[in-house]
């Protein structure tokens, strides 16, 4: 840590969500390095378990000249711990995408589908979700599947169950066009799920049916994608409650559940429509985060340590 502060001599240090790291942050202070957390979150679970340790945490926090939160409850809980300095909450910045997917998954893959068959996605699904989906579906259902397992690891394990629970499927690594004939896509590849998204009718979120808090609900709803999630949303807590609020997801209390809905919607298009209406009104309501957090820096540090600030 010292070796990297003496070779690069950084004049202000952005630590982003809760990665807090005391060796860094002790000698960015002592260097006078201000310091800023940023799009912090601190979910409740996180919070209880910093109180225990509050004598050895409070100082630490207080070494940032800035906390920049994601929502009142985070800022609460910082607080609450003893932080002293400027905080505020500007959103989360995870709203704030641009589009830069350079994917190589070609449109043609679901071309037919496309015109054809309605397209639903299972995502970032976690160890036991993948069982529960293949084992709640009811032939026939009149739309393709995509399951993406959230760890690359699982692929091989995934679509043994595909071929236990008999699914006529086919792959992403094979590389093949869609056939009319399939019913389970499997996306054993990384860094495709805007493209993936961008097909899509419906999301269906993965670590929610499971006691694992879910996973990042904003990149769907970012393209207009209507989100179905489980009970198990406590690492996307707010962002999950504002999306019931505003009518572009659905909590449901089971996979089967989900797939009831899935059916259900499908069927009712003119509902479908105004749930995807519903995400455009969402995902604008709450962008903006990230130039918050630069007129701040901007304004406090930006103009001290550079002489050609541009936007």
């Amino acid at each position: 840590v010292k070796l990297f502060f003496n070779i690069f001599k950084p004049k202000i240090g952005l630590i982003i969500e809760t990665e807090i790291w005391p060796n860094i942050i002790f000698y960015a202070h002592k260097l006078n390095i201000p310091l800023l957390l940023l799009n912090a979150r601190l979910s409740e679970k996180s919070f209880k378990s910093y109180l225990r340790i509050r004598a050895l945490i409070t100082p630490i926090l207080n070494k940032f000249e800035y906390i920049l939160c994601q929502d009142i409850d985070s800022l609460n809980y910082f607080k609450q711990l003893g932080y002293k300095n400027n905080s505020d909450v500007v959103n989360n910045i995870k709203f704030d995408i641009i589009n830069s997917n350079k994917s190589t998954l070609d449109k043609n893959f679901f071309t037919q589908y496309i015109f054809n068959k309605k397209i639903v996605i299972f995502a970032s699904t976690g160890n036991s979700e993948e069982e529960m989906i293949l084992s709640c579906l009811t032939r026939p259902f009149d739309y393709l599947i995509i399951i993406v397992p959230r760890h690359p690891e699982r692929f091989n394990e995934v679509e043994l169950l595909i071929k236990k629970y008999k699914f006529n499927y086919q792959k992403r690594s094979d590389n093949l066009p869609i056939l009319t004939t399939t019913e389970v896509f499997l996306g054993d590849s990384m860094g495709e799920m805007f493209s993936y998204y961008q097909m899509a009718d419906l999301a269906i979120m993965g670590g929610s049916f499971i006691e694992h808090g879910g996973q990042n609900i904003i990149e769907p709803l970012y393209f207009s994608v209507p989100v179905i999630f489980g009970q198990s949303m406590y690492n996307f807590k707010k962002v999950s409650s504002d999306s019931l609020k505003y009518n572009c997801s659905i909590q449901v209390n089971s996979m089967k559940e989900a797939i009831d809905s899935i059916n259900n919607l499908l069927i009712h298009e003119k509902t479908l429509k105004l749930l995807k209406d519903n995400c455009i009104s969402f995902i604008k309501y709450f962008t903006g985060g990230s130039e918050k957090i630069f007129r701040i820096i901007q304004m406090n540090y930006l103009n001290k340590t550079s002489k050609n600030i541009k936007d």
